[in-house]
């Protein structure tokens, strides 16, 4: 598979089931040393990017169970329940539904803000004011005050 690309990237957070790490491959060693400056000033060196040892042993865990044919199948089932529900909902989300995640379309939701007026972070806001929860891909989860149900 990797065999096809030219770049690509992969969040450990979703696919190897860790709480940080990821990765980004290229194939244009000139691509790549450009690169490196950035990931220094950001992430810490090439070799480990910034994870402690036990990160990275974790990482390897996961991506081991992460390809269980059984996992794999229950969280394609999942994420396609998910954006089944809240189209039934008549919540936009873009289609066709993924095995990694469920994108809704803020676009929708705020036809009058344009993209650079950062539609996305906007409705993540005022879902979060008015229930007190907020997911935005990072799972940056928070409640208001005495409203927390975990």
């Amino acid at each position: 598979m990797f065999s096809y690309a030219d770049v690509m990237t992969m969040s450990c957070k979703k696919d190897a089931i860790v709480n940080i790490g990821g990765f980004i491959g290229m194939r244009d060693d000139k691509l790549f040393n450009q690169c490196c400056v950035f990931n220094i000033m950001f992430e810490g060196y090439i070799t480990y990017g910034g994870l402690a040892g036990r990160d990275m042993n974790a990482i390897a865990q996961g991506l081991y169970e992460g390809t269980d044919f059984e996992y794999l199948e229950s969280r394609v089932k999942q994420v396609e329940y998910l954006g089944n529900r809240l189209m039934e909902s008549g919540i936009p989300v873009q289609q066709p539904i993924g095995g990694h995640a469920v994108l809704w379309m803020p676009n929708v939701f705020l036809p009058g803000l344009k993209k650079e007026e950062f539609q996305a972070q906007t409705l993540a806001i005022q879902l979060y004011l008015e229930i007190g929860r907020a997911w935005r891909g990072d799972r940056s989860t928070a409640c208001r005050p005495g409203s927390c149900n975990p």
